[in-house]
């Protein structure tokens, strides 16, 4: 499954479709997809990447999901 169907399953149809006509939306989603993967690396890396790391990526995250719902809310 792809990781933006995974994390916003509610808004699925409406990314796919808004990050064809929005190329702020689907740079923001190419953002939040490459830091997803980082952080699932991170994860998976325990020890070699602090913790600290780790929480700046999900604090990214954070950010990121927020400007893509209120991107979805323009369209």
């Amino acid at each position: 499954m792809h990781i933006m169907d995974e994390r916003f399953p509610e808004h699925a149809v409406s990314l796919r479709q808004g990050r064809g006509v929005d190329p702020v939306l689907d740079e923001i989603c190419r953002d939040y997809e490459t830091l997803s993967i980082d952080l699932l690396e991170a994860e998976r890396t325990e020890g070699r990447l602090d913790r600290g790391y780790q929480m700046e990526l999900r604090a990214s995250l954070t950010g990121l999901r927020e400007e893509i719902l209120a991107r979805l809310r323009m369209l």
